[in-house]
C-alpha cells in the first residue's frame, strides 16, 4: 500500500485538473476570459480550432481566443460532466476525458446568430505542479450539435480544437 502522503497528492493533483476543467468551461462562458485562459495555458502553449484559428503563445492565444468570443460565439453556457483523470504514477500529468452539453449561439458570416444545442467530449492532457498551479498541455474538442426548431436533428460539426504546450 502505497503511503497517505502519496494517496492525498494524487488526491489533491486530480482536484486540481478537476477545477482547470472547471474553469476552462467558465473561460468559454465570460466570452473566453481572458485572465482565466491566461491560468490555464503556458507561455509556449499552441491552440488550434479548425475551422476558427490557430494561435502560438500565450498572448496569441488569449488575443484569438477572443476574437473568436467576439465574432463567433454570441453566448454559451458549458456544462462539464466528469472528469475521468489518468493520474500518471507520480501525480504530475494526466489524461483527461470529459463531456460536455453546450447550449450556443453562433454568429453566422452573414452576422444572423443561430442557437445550437451542443454536446461532446474533451480529451486532453493536463500537467499539474501541485499546488503551484495546473496547466492544460493538449486538448482535443469534438462537439456534435442539432440546429434548433429541426424536428430531426441535423449534426454538425461545430470544431476540433487541440491546444498543447510544453513547460
Amino acid at each position: 500500500m502505497q503511503s497517505v502522503e502519496w494517496r492525498l497528492a494524487r488526491l489533491e493533483a486530480a482536484e486540481a485538473i478537476r477545477q482547470a476543467v472547471y474553469a476552462y468551461a467558465m473561460a468559454g462562458d465570460r466570452g473566453n476570459d481572458a485572465h482565466i485562459v491566461r491560468t490555464l495555458f503556458s507561455e509556449d502553449a499552441t491552440y488550434e480550432a479548425k475551422g476558427m484559428g490557430r494561435f502560438e503563445g500565450l498572448d496569441n492565444i488569449v488575443r484569438g481566443l477572443a476574437q473568436i468570443a467576439r465574432d463567433v460565439v454570441v453566448w454559451s453556457f458549458h456544462a462539464p460532466g466528469g472528469p475521468w483523470i489518468d493520474l500518471a504514477e507520480d501525480g504530475g500529468q494526466a489524461r483527461v476525458f470529459w463531456w460536455v452539453w453546450v447550449p450556443v449561439a453562433l454568429r453566422s458570416e452573414d452576422g444572423t446568430t443561430t442557437p445550437h444545442w451542443g454536446a461532446g467530449h474533451y480529451n486532453g492532457a493536463m500537467r499539474c505542479d501541485w499546488p503551484r498551479h495546473t496547466r492544460i498541455i493538449e486538448i482535443t474538442r469534438k462537439i456534435v450539435a442539432a440546429v434548433r426548431n429541426n424536428p430531426l436533428p441535423k449534426l454538425l460539426l461545430l470544431s476540433s480544437a487541440i491546444a498543447s504546450s510544453t513547460f
